[in-house]
């Protein structure tokens, strides 16, 4: 007699444990060592008789461990050797197998400005490192030169041909030239971009600002704000009537886990209306911090979701499929990784530098978590949320509060 996982079931193996997804509930089930074991050799059609004998485990044991997944209707017993083809989001044959696929790409940032009156702790200038600091605003020593009205409106134009589906609008202060803006949305609205999203700080907004946000509904804004909120930031939040998701940017470096916990939940029930909450985190020194961060812990492992599987198989979570372009024309993969700009769009167009940099930019974009270490040995590689930019070396993870080896959470 044979067991086998169903098509939506998939199950992927750590050092220490291992994980099953259920891709039709969209939940994850961990695994003990012995039932991670069970399973790996179930779906290698070893019979079951033969995985008592392999593991040397009783009968029973190993029957209680196929039940239990039974039940869950996440497999079957069967008296032959079935042929069983995992659930699929596409075709094999598209990712590759016969051919070199298309760059699938997403997320396209553009630096409005490099230029803001205010001097944030955790502006990108500055040591004190973010973790979403790519949706947040930033200025940039060294950047002077701004690309002009036109130029932008030539780069958004090849981000819609290649098929970018999401534009984040950033700074430096978005909010500076509200003509300049306007020009820049209005066009984005004329290319029907999926999706547009505008990063501000509640310092750059005004009234005006806020009277020029509400004429563009299907606009998104990320407002970055100080912690705990300010009245000012409140009053924002009652008085944009579109897409808004308050981001609060919190230092951990002098505060306890617990009260990093209880300062966020006091501060959300401060907000009068329905809007996005993204708590952002800073710190000095993120290897003295990063376990009192929720994100570095078991929040940073998402739920099952199938596309979400299949996309980290080939791409990493964050870093596929995006490009940034700075105010200066300078163009990167993330914008927080500054280093070694990939061309500039001043020079050439936004297709020629994705295909003469095609090394450096599959690098980024194909950076998943089998190349990176410890990762590759942990069962959450393919359902893990992750930034590269805060860690010291992108093919080593420090900063994370699971250890695959031990199969432990600190």
């Amino acid at each position: 007699m044979f067991f086998r996982l169903n098509p939506e079931s998939r199950l992927i193996s750590g050092q220490k444990k291992g994980v099953l997804y259920d891709f039709l509930d969209n939940k994850v089930y961990n695994l003990s060592p012995e039932e991670k074991s069970v399973l790996e050799l179930a779906e290698k059609s070893t019979e079951i008789e033969e995985i008592c004998k392999k593991l040397g485990m009783p009968e029973a044991s190993v029957m209680d461990i196929f039940e239990k997944f039974r039940e869950k209707s996440l497999g079957e017993f069967y008296e032959n050797n079935p042929y069983i083809e995992p659930l699929r989001m596409k075709s094999p044959i598209s990712s590759g197998a016969f051919y070199d696929s298309p760059p699938q790409l997403t997320n396209f940032f553009v630096e409005l400005n490099n230029s803001c009156h205010y001097n944030c702790s955790y502006c990108g200038k500055n040591r004190m490192k973010r973790i979403f600091g790519c949706i947040g605003c930033n200025v940039w020593d060294g950047q002077k030169k701004v690309v002009e009205s036109d130029s932008l409106i030539t780069v958004l134009d090849q981000a819609h041909m290649l098929g970018f589906g999401q534009i984040f609008l950033t700074g430096g202060n978005v909010l500076e030239n509200l003509d300049r803006l306007s020009a820049v949305l209005n066009h984005c609205e004329t290319l029907h971009f999926p999706t547009i999203f505008l990063t501000c700080h509640e310092t750059h907004v005004t009234t005006d600002s806020v009277d020029f946000l509400n004429h563009y509904k299907g606009l998104t804004v990320f407002l970055n704000c100080d912690f705990p909120l300010s009245p000012k930031a409140l009053k924002i939040a009652d008085s944009l009537r579109g897409n808004l998701t308050l981001v609060p940017i919190v230092d951990v470096t002098d505060m306890s886990k617990e009260d990093v916990m209880k300062d966020i939940q006091n501060e959300h029930e401060k907000i009068q209306r329905k809007v996005g909450w993204q708590v952002d985190y800073c710190s000095a020194d993120f290897t003295k911090d990063y376990c009192k961060i929720p994100l570095f812990g078991r929040e940073r492992a998402a739920n099952a979701s199938l596309q979400f599987f299949e996309w980290c198989q080939e791409y990493h979570p964050c870093l596929g499929g995006i490009l940034t372009v700075s105010s200066d024309g300078n163009v990167y993969v993330c914008r927080i990784m500054r280093d070694n700009p990939l061309g500039n769009v001043l020079n050439t167009n936004l297709s020629e530098i994705i295909r003469n940099k095609k090394k450096e930019t599959h690098a980024f974009w194909n950076l998943t978590r089998d190349k990176i270490t410890p990762c590759n040995s942990c069962e959450y590689r393919y359902s893990c949320m992750d930034c590269r930019a805060i860690e010291k070396d992108a093919y080593q993870t420090n900063l994370c509060a699971y250890d695959p080896h031990e199969g432990k959470w600190k």
